[in-house]
């Protein structure tokens, strides 16, 4: 009998815990205007398979809810210069954008680098840019850091580790994180490796001059 009802008890309290498991609804239809977005046939299935997460922290969810096709928040940090910089002026100015979470002890993020400066010098001159910006929590850590790796981009700091507003409403619970955006805010690509950004930026930048030279070619044909 006493097995029984212990058995009871613990069936009440597994219900009781499960019904207060967060309702995290991740957005299955793309937010107005990034209609165009999904590259799944550049990068099929990247970004597309999101982890089972119980936990009710903010960020957790944020980064759930934050998958391509949707839009991300606006923002205004300051430089290393102490210019406010604010991500809708970016965009304006920009084709397609790369936010990147990092700090000076993330070595990944330092790893990240000198592809970021190969595909900036690449893209750049036709509207990628990057804007990064560290959850360092000292100045002088996010100041060293930046002078050692040379970083040319925009490069922005919140400094409060893992608790900032932008970091939180990024979801940003580890780093690097990363969100690839285009003109509208709206979402391309998450958490991409370098390989993968590089094979992005390709199709969406490059082109073949074989075809740019056949179709010259038709349409001086046609109008003789």
């Amino acid at each position: 009998m006493k097995k029984l009802l212990s058995l009871l008890v613990l069936a009440v309290i597994t219900v009781s815990l499960s019904s207060c498991a967060p309702n995290i609804v991740v957005p299955n239809e793309p937010a107005i205007g990034c209609e165009h977005i999904p590259l799944d046939n550049v990068l099929p299935g990247i970004g597309s398979e999101l982890p089972r997460i119980s936990s009710r922290n903010e960020q957790y969810r944020n980064d759930k809810q934050l998958v391509p096709g949707q839009k991300v928040a606006d923002f205004t940090l300051t430089s290393l210069d102490g210019e406010a910089v604010s991500l809708s002026d970016v965009l304006r100015q920009n084709d397609i954008v790369l936010i990147d979470f990092w700090a000076s002890w993330c070595g990944p993020c330092i790893a990240s680098f000198p592809k970021f400066k190969e595909l900036r010098d690449t893209y750049g001159p036709e509207g990628f840019e990057i804007v990064a910006i560290s959850i360092d929590r000292e100045r002088e850590d996010w100041e060293d850091s930046s002078a050692e790796h040379e970083i040319p981009w925009l490069n922005l700091g919140e400094l409060e580790s893992w608790h900032g507003e932008v970091a939180i409403k990024y979801g940003v619970h580890f780093v690097p994180k990363s969100y690839l955006v285009d003109s509208n805010g709206c979402i391309l690509q998450k958490d991409l490796p370098t390989t993968s950004l590089e094979e992005v930026l390709s199709s969406q930048y490059s082109k073949d001059p074989d075809m740019d030279s056949s179709v010259e070619t038709d349409t001086e044909e046609n109008s003789t």
